[in-house]
């Protein structure tokens, strides 16, 4: 730290230096121009840390010239222990004169000298308000000021307008400090400057000791007119070091103040007013500049707001941007599957209007067909009224039957009122006979009008379930059972010829093998008589393998067909196990509603029809249990086999047809061999034993050939019969499946007759049981009187109407329902007229409406063009629009890359505009100083010196010309020869304020 305090302060000691030389420098060379010896003089003292000297090098610099330069140089000087500092030139001294040899360079040299210096500087320290010794100061703390103040103790007398001024030569005194930023911080000075930087505080201090009392400046000058004399550093310190202060006094500080350009004080007086005027002016201006720095910063904070405003419209537009570049690039997305759907459209309208082309063509037929039916609705409408006329015919005779058998019943009626009259004449049997025959009368009347009922609709029944039960006879578990075994032996023999198709296609392949080695030997064998017999021989076996191959392909074809007609079976068997089952149901239900029935209240006839038929549905139910149809499934499940042994067919057929070229071959080698060689008798031999054992094989082939046809025939013609079995299976399952709901609907007939008659039992039973208590004392009592009587009467009636009046009842059943059937037939004729009407009016409509619906069909076609013309356009605008949008997308992405580059120069542009505003503000509150500042330099300084120089002025510059006559300047220490200019500079450095290192 010490060096770097002492590279520092000799840093600050050179500065100062260049900086005070300046004016010698140009002294010296004015005196170079009139080629005279100058002497530049610099006087270098050290003193302690409050000031006091402690010693003084003097340092001289005589510069010769040309015009001057000689060998030797002669100068005076005072000082002791001189020494040459640049060079070897040698001196000699005689008292205070000195001759230097030069050889016309210039000399360099220094002494030492005790002479009182003309200024000194005086450092005092306090420390927190309290004086403190340099020495005691190193390492303290706290808040210091240090005074710093200079005494001019060159003096000199002089009369100026005639009397004796005291006049002091003019100095003006720089002092330099360097505080470290480690240990001072809150630097100040009051007549000087501070320059900060990171690690360091430049104070510089500036007085003018003396010239205040020179210049003899009146109270109220002095007031505004400040001329430092000393000045004071301020600052808190921290473990107080300081290296050293340096201290320049410059003597030519007044050269530059040319007082010989004034002609006279009229002149200035002069020139002092129109600096009034001007700074009346300048004040004026100041306050305008101000007006309009307030303006500027007003109007500027709208613009800022402004900026601020295009910022955050900035922002919203790259939000906006984005969005608008992410809704381009959905809609770019959107607009290819526009144009893809468009192409797909643009596909099904043309096949749309291919349909529609079809369909033109299915209604020009449907209309067609529809004018055939009109035309035939006559030929219809004929045939209905011959139908009509016949149930008329049919109505009338049924009236006749009708009437005829009513009048039957009444006389039987008659008989049976005679016969009653008989009874009554039996005095014995009267009153309880009465009351007992009108009971059995009563109940002769409820079975007459249930009994019939019951025996008509059991006959229904029975009549259904008989066709029923027949058409389950014809599909019985034997014939199923047959059918599966049928089934079962087809496969087998499916099989067995499966496995002679394998034999015969091995056969064929060794066939070819033996061709092929046949046609080696044939190359080897060269007798041409017997080569021709051979390839007669060869020709014939070739051709049998094509012949075989044949044969094989076309039962390659019988066996797929079989294939295909047994996946029909198939199909029939499942449609047939559906069937069955509905069957089943259906029976099992009618078989329930049946069992229900009460057949106690029956007579003997009616309860043995229920009962059969009830015996016929158990029947037909359990026929349709014992039906099996699954072996049959199974042998017909399958045909992959079969359809692998024609696979198998056909590539043994195209080996066949490859064995028969090879032969083919070898009959061109033999053909060609006739004509190339005559020997080889023993090879021919060979030869000729392999073409029999040929020729052999070929008969065997053949017979086999015609056996796998005879077998292939036979099992196509059973699989069609198999497959038309199973199809009238089907159908029988179909028909038998529609009269289930005939049978359903007469059983449920049955069950509700039954109901009817097992209630009128229970009311017969009531009646009989009181009438027999009433009458059970007469008829007791003269019974057997009655018994011969009775049993003729009984045997009479009996006779007349059947047992329990069958005869009757079903008589008059018979005329009822017959004239029920007439009237029923009367009313469906008229239906089926007033339909056939309906119906006829209806196509003629259709009809009439065929033109319309063709017309409307050649319309569809016609449009059917434009459509598609138009899916065309829809398409290539999709395209169009598609890469529009691709063009449109990167547009968007250009436009948010510039808006994103857009938004940061906005920032930044917000970000300048802040600093601007601020430095605005700070310029108004400038030209606000300035103004102020210009209105106290009009008042207080120029008013001031205008009044100065009106009173003064002829004083002050009598004054100021005498500091700069050379009996007052100041321009040499030591002396100097009289024929040689000079200058002189003090530089004073004080010793630093270091904590020593034992400490």
């Amino acid at each position: 730290m010490k060096n770097r305090k002492r590279k520092s302060a000799a840093a600050l000691a050179a500065g100062m230096s260049v900086l005070l030389g300046a004016g010698t420098i140009a002294g010296a060379t004015e005196q170079t121009d009139n080629n005279k010896i100058s002497r530049e003089e610099t006087v270098y003292v050290n003193t302690e840390a409050d000031g006091t000297v402690k010693e003084v090098t003097v340092s001289e610099w005589l510069k010769n010239v040309k015009a001057a330069s000689g060998s030797t140089l002669a100068d005076v000087s005072e000082l002791s222990e001189i020494k040459n500092t640049k060079g070897d030139e040698e001196f000699t001294q005689d008292g205070k004169n000195i001759t230097w040899e030069t050889d016309g360079r210039d000399i360099h040299y220094e002494g030492k000298t005790d002479k009182e210096l003309p200024v000194t500087v005086t450092f005092t320290y306090e420390l927190d308000g309290k004086e403190i010794k340099p020495e005691d100061l190193a390492g303290k703390t706290g808040h210091l000021k240090i005074h710093v103040t200079y005494e001019n103790r060159a003096v000199t007398t002089k009369k100026i307008n005639g009397k004796t001024e005291k006049l002091y030569s003019p100095f003006m005194m720089i002092t330099g400090m360097i505080l470290s930023t480690d240990n001072f911080s809150n630097v100040t000075v009051d007549n000087g400057k501070v320059v900060e930087d990171d690690s360091r505080n430049i104070v510089l201090g500036i007085a003018m000791p003396g010239l205040k009392e020179s210049l003899d400046l009146t109270e109220d000058v002095e007031k505004d007119l400040s001329i430092p004399e000393d000045f004071t550093v301020e600052a808190d310190v921290t473990d107080c070091e300081m290296s050293s202060s340096f201290t320049v006094a410059m003597t030519d500080v007044l050269d530059e103040v040319d007082l010989d350009d004034l002609d006279s004080v009229d002149d200035l007086q002069d020139s002092i007013k129109k600096m009034t005027k001007a700074a009346s002016k300048l004040v004026k201006g100041t306050k305008s500049l101000s007006e309009g720095v307030n303006t500027l910063d007003e109007k500027y904070k709208e613009f800022d707001e402004g900026i601020a405003a295009l910022s955050t419209g900035v922002s919203a537009l790259e939000s906006g941007a984005g969005k608008l570049d992410d809704g381009v690039g959905t809609l770019s997305t959107g607009a290819f599957a526009l144009s893809e759907g468009a192409s797909q459209l643009a596909q099904g309208i043309s096949a749309y209007t291919a349909g529609t082309g079809t369909l033109a063509t299915g209604l020009k037929q449907y209309t067609g067909g529809v004018d055939t039916v009109s035309d035939s609705m006559d030929k219809v409408a004929n045939g209905v009224n011959s139908y009509t006329e016949g149930v008329d015919s049919y109505v009338s005779g049924g009236s006749s039957l009708s009437d005829g058998t009513m009048a039957y019943v009444n006389g039987a009626s008659t008989l049976t009122g005679y016969m009653k009259k008989y009874i009554e004449g039996s005095d014995a049997l009267t009153g309880g006979m009465l009351k007992y025959l009108n009971g059995i009368q009563t109940l002769l009347s409820g079975m007459g009008t249930v009994i019939p009922q019951t025996d008509e609709t059991v006959k229904s029944a029975k009549t259904a379930v008989e066709k029923m039960k027949a058409m389950a006879d014809s599909l019985d578990s034997d014939t199923l059972n047959d059918f599966s075994g049928n089934m079962e032996e087809y496969a087998g023999k499916v099989s067995a010829y499966n496995v002679q198709m394998q034999e015969y296609v091995a056969g064929v392949e060794q066939l070819g093998e033996k061709i092929t080695a046949l046609r080696e030997q044939i190359a080897k064998t060269t007798d041409t008589e017997s080569t021709e017999e051979i390839t007669s021989d060869v020709q014939e076996a070739a051709d049998t393998l094509k012949n075989n191959a044949d044969t094989m392909n076309a039962q390659a074809d019988i066996i797929e067909n079989w294939a295909d007609n047994a996946g029909e079976t198939t199909t029939d068997m499942t449609a047939i196990e559906e069937g069955l089952s509905g069957v089943k149901n259906n029976l099992s239900a009618a078989e329930n509603a049946l069992s229900g029935i009460d057949y106690s209240t029956m007579d003997e006839g009616t309860a043995a029809a229920v009962q059969e038929a009830l015996g016929a549905i158990s029947a037909a139910r359990s026929a349709a249990d014992g039906i099996d149809t699954s072996s049959a499934n199974g042998q017909m499940a399958d045909t992959s086999a079969l359809k692998n042994a024609a696979e198998a067919l056909r590539s043994s057929a195209s080996e066949a047809d490859g064995a028969k070229q090879k032969a083919m071959s070898a009959v061109e080698n033999l053909t060609a061999l006739n004509h190339t060689s005559a020997s080889a008798g023993s090879a021919l031999s060979d030869l000729q034993k392999a073409v029999s054992e040929l020729e052999e094989d070929v008969k065997n082939l053949t017979e086999k050939d015609q056996d796998l046809k005879n077998t292939g025939n036979t099992l196509s013609d059973t699989g069609r019969q198999l497959s038309d079995m199973a199809r009238n299976m089907d159908d029988a399952f179909g028909s038998l499946s529609e009269q289930i709901p005939e049978i359903q609907s007469e059983i449920n007939k049955l069950k509700d007759t039954a109901d009817a008659l097992s209630s009128a039992n229970e009311t017969l039973q009531s009646g009989y049981q009181q009438n027999l208590t009433n009458a059970n004392e007469q008829f007791q009592k003269n019974s057997e009187d009655l018994n011969a009587m009775g049993s003729a009467v009984n045997s009479g009636i009996t006779d007349l109407q059947g047992k329990k009046n069958a005869n009757a009842s079903a008589l008059l059943k018979g005329a009822k329902s017959l004239k029920k059937a007439g009237k029923t037939l009367t009313e469906g004729s008229s239906q089926i007229q007033e339909a056939i009407t309906q119906l006829k009016k209806g196509i003629q409509t259709i009809s009439a409406n065929s033109s319309a619906l063709n017309n409307g069909a050649d319309q569809l076609v016609s449009s059917g063009s434009q459509l598609e013309q138009g899916a065309g356009q829809l398409f290539a605008g999709s395209s169009t629009l598609a890469s529009g949008t691709q063009t449109l997308k990167s547009g968007t992405s250009a436009l948010a890359s510039g808006v994103g580059t857009l938004q940061s120069g906005a920032d930044k542009l917000k970000e300048a505009s802040g600093q601007v505003q601020e430095g605005i503000s700070k310029l108004a509150d400038g030209a606000k100083t300035l103004s102020d500042g210009q209105k106290k330099f009009y008042k207080e300084g120029v008013k001031k010196l205008d009044d100065a120089v009106n009173k003064d002025l002829k004083n002050v510059i009598d004054r100021f010309r005498a500091l700069k006559s050379e009996a007052v300047s100041y321009d040499s220490f030591t002396q100097r020869a009289e024929d040689m200019d000079g200058s002189v500079k003090f530089i004073y450095e004080t010793e630093a304020i270091e904590v020593s290192e034992e400490e």
